[in-house]
């Protein structure tokens, strides 16, 4: 086994490819619920493609390499184990000359994620968390305030997953604290270790309008995610707005640094999309604003809205 995630490698001389079977007993699925479905969540995605593009030596030789930048990345359809095991691939593919893109895909046929990787030649600079604890001082809300509201909206987290400590909340600005209980094991294979990075995302609460009471908001995509170091136990995730946010879209920038300020991740146009409906209830499909051409069904938790055309609306991915 090479990774939790990423399990075999089953290239041919047609493609390079990594299979993984995930059973659901797994913890980042049995701990990640949505509406009573257990789920891969989009940040998943993210280490299975770090972890396949590692393991093919994608950008072995680069002069000047400091990390990974994976860009335009899409999450189309959920992969939802239930009753029965899930196989799940990821193919790679040579691109323009220094990009590697990335496929992800069932033994259905359904592509659920896809995106493109670059090497990462420029350190995204250190936090200064002093000063942004300062910058974050009009609110706090503690863990369990959090945790309650994720679940009334349907989102069933379990001890993984629930990793924020406190979120302080400033103009447009959130830090929240992170940490993995002490009782749970930190596998060194995971380098982006899906509960914590879940756990950034999910900060994100820290900068909703609390008038609006409970949503449920479930990803679609990102612009990009530079990658250039490991999660420890301990975490911050530094919040911010981002431009282009709709109605019913969220975006949002969200840097991950460990207690020294180093960034470990640092995530660009992180969009999400609040949907209709009580838990366990279908929504109401809208036409909405699709994230690429190829890929134009978003992520409507539990069923799926397909477009034939992107809307000159559409969030800009670079």
């Amino acid at each position: 086994s090479l990774h939790p995630l990423v399990q075999q490698n089953t290239s041919t001389l047609q493609e390079q490819c990594f299979s993984s079977t995930f059973s659901g007993r797994e913890f980042v699925l049995a701990e990640h619920r949505v509406q009573g479905r257990k789920v891969l969540p989009g940040v998943a995605y993210l280490e299975i493609a770090r972890e396949a593009l590692a393991q093919a030596g994608a950008f072995d030789g680069e002069e000047g390499l400091v990390g990974l930048r994976l860009q335009n990345v899409v999450w189309a359809r959920p992969i939802v184990v239930d009753e029965s095991p899930v196989t799940v691939h990821i193919g790679l593919a040579d691109q323009s000359p220094g990009q590697v893109g990335f496929e992800i895909y069932s033994d259905e046929g359904d592509t659920h994620s896809q995106g493109v990787a670059l090497p990462l030649r420029e350190r995204v600079p250190a936090l200064d968390l002093a000063a942004w604890q300062q910058q974050c001082g009009q609110g706090r809300l503690d863990r369990a305030h959090c945790y309650a509201g994720f679940d009334r909206v349907g989102l069933d987290y379990g001890p993984h997953y629930r990793a924020i400590e406190h979120i302080q909340v400033g103009q447009g600005q959130a830090l929240a604290r992170l940490q993995l209980a002490p009782e749970l094991a930190l596998d060194s294979a995971l380098q982006l270790h899906p509960g914590l990075l879940d756990a950034a995302l999910q900060s994100c609460v820290g900068l909703i309008d609390p008038t609006q009471g409970a949503q449920l908001a479930l990803p679609f995509g990102l612009e990009c995610i530079d990658i250039q170091g490991r999660c420890s136990r301990e975490m911050w995730a530094l919040v911010q707005s981002a431009s282009g946010q709709q109605d019913r879209v969220r975006k949002y920038d969200i840097t991950l640094a460990n207690d020294q300020g180093e960034v470990i991740a640092r995530i660009q146009g992180f969009s999400s999309r609040v949907v209709d409906g009580a838990p366990g209830q279908a929504p109401a499909a809208r036409p909405h604003p699709s994230p690429s051409p190829s890929h134009a069904t978003l992520w409507l938790q539990p069923r799926w809205e397909e477009r034939s055309e992107v809307p000159d609306s559409a969030p800009a991915y670079v």
